[in-house]
């Protein structure tokens, strides 16, 4: 068997460069580099934080993560119930509109010519609304 030297002399520089990105990495990973067996000594501590800590940590972050998702899923999921409950209710959904258009003083010239058409007709088309909006421009 032999052995044959690969490569030179090891430059340490080049190293250091090296932890430099594998730093960058973890920390855009938000992954204790402890988890993959990466610290300053062999025991498995790194700068005197045991690994239960720096897992405390992390669990926290992750459960943090996770509450907030939770939170946007459920809010997607009312929204969603109250906007069917909207559609198969159209009393509500009169009424509710009713109290959103109550609060304005004043509506944009297109909207107050769409609305009195709307009112002396019952009927307006999206021809007549791109006209109103035209007689403005």
């Amino acid at each position: 068997i032999t052995t044959s030297q690969i490569g030179g002399d090891v430059d340490v520089k080049s190293l250091a460069d090296l932890e430099y990105y594998q730093d960058k990495l973890f920390g855009a990973l938000r992954v204790p580099k402890q988890y993959f067996g990466v610290t300053g000594d062999a025991a498995g501590f790194d700068g005197g934080k045991s690994l239960s800590v720096i897992s405390s940590r992390y669990g926290k972050m992750i459960k943090r993560i996770q509450n907030t998702m939770i939170q946007c899923l459920t809010d997607a999921i009312n929204l969603m119930m109250l906007y069917e409950a909207f559609l198969k209710n159209k009393k509500i959904l009169k009424e509710e509109y009713t109290k959103v258009i109550q609060k304005y003083t004043s509506f944009p010239a297109p909207i107050a010519k769409t609305l009195s058409k709307l009112y002396k007709e019952g009927k307006v088309t999206i021809d007549d609304f791109n006209e109103f909006i035209e007689d403005e421009l």
